[in-house]
């Protein structure tokens, strides 16, 4: 799998038909990038050296998905989440879930709309029912990253790309 995504890549970078390409997910593509590094070097588990090459392999993918960027192709990434427990204060922070103890925190830096896709419980003021109403956050909180830099979103936005793409083109907030 891994070999014909960057083949796809490969493909894509010389010349993009679309206006959007998506990945999903790149904690799957994570996985698959270990599994391609282990059957190169015909072993079963990963050394020291095979987790160097494994994120030295997504670094390189994640700065190729920038310059798909900057040629004016949308990049959609999706990964799935960790908790991560901070060894000072014993906190707990929402990551990407993806391989090596800096990559999960250093991934925002290759793009520049990180959202968080959540739930969040609601109440009808006049019924009293409870629900849930689905958001993407777009600043970070003390738990967990996100950032905005178009400067048209609202901290908590509706998860529907239409209306995400169209506030962008207006250029102003709700």
């Amino acid at each position: 799998a891994w070999g014909l995504f960057m083949e796809k890549l490969q493909e894509l970078e010389a010349t993009c038909p679309y206006a959007t390409v998506g990945l999903d997910s790149i904690s799957t593509m994570a996985k698959c990038c270990i599994r391609d590094v282990l059957r190169v070097d015909n072993k079963a588990e990963e050394t020291l050296q095979e987790w160097g090459r494994i994120i030295n392999r997504l670094q390189d993918l994640f700065a190729r998905l920038r310059q798909l960027q900057q040629k004016g192709v949308h990049v959609v990434v999706t990964a799935h989440e960790q908790y991560i427990q901070d060894e000072l204060d014993g906190a707990l922070y929402r990551r990407p879930l993806i391989v090596g103890k800096k990559l999960p925190g250093e991934l925002m830096q290759y793009f520049d709309e990180v959202y968080h896709s959540e739930i969040k419980e609601t109440v009808d003021p006049k019924t009293g029912k409870k629900g849930k109403k689905y958001i993407i956050r777009t600043r970070s909180t003390n738990r967990l990253s996100a950032k905005s830099r178009l400067g048209v979103l609202e901290d908590e936005e509706e998860p529907d790309f239409a209306v995400i793409t169209e506030r962008i083109k207006k250029g102003e907030r709700k």
